[in-house]
């Protein structure tokens, strides 16, 4: 086993309760009516009303795998994965799709990968004064060559869920997530950027109802996010050192494909992605430090 290396396995479980939904709309009609809305409201004669509302319920399954490597010949470094499967019944943006029947938004939370991965190390090459090589060499070679460091942050991540939607035509329909057809899959055998999910999974519903689709049953694009640096240190005096920083963000310069639109309703767009992340970041950096 080498030295100053550690391990860890976790699971992490949690159940809350009371959640808080932050619109939940108190004043709908408990059915959708065709016609205008305001008539059928409950409470008149106000329009719709949103409140704070604690109801809703939340389960979350974690495991966690952690190596971490304290500082060793030069090396340190931690990395991590987690599996996580989180469910709930409480959007982070808005209320449930039928305040009347808020379980029915219960589907994979908000914003939760399924796996991620992290590595974040740091290595000081071993050239120039006390160290392996390059040491009894010439100065200048041996300061050149000497106090660089080289660092590095991966992120390898799956997507993030999120639900199709449909657009009501008709006035006192709601709307919200569209059905799902029976035995379509949901994702196309090969995915791409001008199909990222099957759109013939899921149809408008019956009009003035709501969708039988799950809350969140669909996975973005995962992303792959690789940052590297280094940095070499010039000593001025005993207490002064100037050090110069290269730094490389998506170093790879990999293009990480943003979410696909999801109105079923629009056939030219739905399941195509049109946005991604950054391209590579270089910039150079010089720090005095005392």
């Amino acid at each position: 086993m080498r030295r100053n290396l550690g391990f860890r396995v976790s699971y992490v479980g949690n159940h809350s309760t009371h959640l808080p939904w932050y619109n939940y709309s108190i004043n709908l009609s408990r059915q959708q009516i065709p016609g205008a809305i305001q008539p059928n409201r409950p409470y008149q004669p106000w329009s719709d009303t949103l409140l704070l509302a604690g109801g809703g319920n939340s389960i979350l399954h974690q495991l966690q795998i952690e190596a971490i490597q304290r500082y060793s010949s030069g090396l340190s470094f931690q990395l991590e994965y987690s599996w996580n499967r989180s469910l709930d019944d409480v959007p982070v943006v808005g209320g449930p799709q039928d305040p009347y029947n808020a379980r029915g938004d219960r589907g994979n939370s908000d914003q939760i990968r399924r796996h991620i991965l992290t590595f974040a190390g740091t290595y000081e090459l071993p050239f120039g004064p006390g160290r392996p090589w390059l040491n009894s060499s010439h100065a200048l070679a041996r300061h050149l060559a000497g106090g660089w460091q080289a660092a590095g942050i991966i992120y390898l991540r799956t997507g993030t869920p999120f639900s199709p939607s449909f657009t009501a035509t008709l006035a006192g329909w709601r709307g919200g997530r569209p059905d799902r057809v029976k035995d379509a899959p949901l994702y196309p055998e090969k995915k791409t950027m001008y199909q990222w999910f099957n759109p013939a999974a899921f149809s408008v519903p019956a009009p003035y109802s709501y969708g039988n689709a799950s809350r969140n049953l669909l996975f973005t694009p995962g992303d792959i996010v690789i940052d590297l640096s280094a940095l070499k240190d010039f000593s001025l005096t005993e207490r002064l050192k100037w050090q110069f920083r290269a730094e490389f963000f998506n170093a790879p310069n990999h293009f990480n494909w943003g979410g696909p639109a999801a109105n079923i309703c629009v056939p030219a767009s739905v399941g195509r992605i049109t946005s991604g992340g950054e391209a590579r970041i270089v910039q150079f950096g010089l720090k005095l430090l005392w």
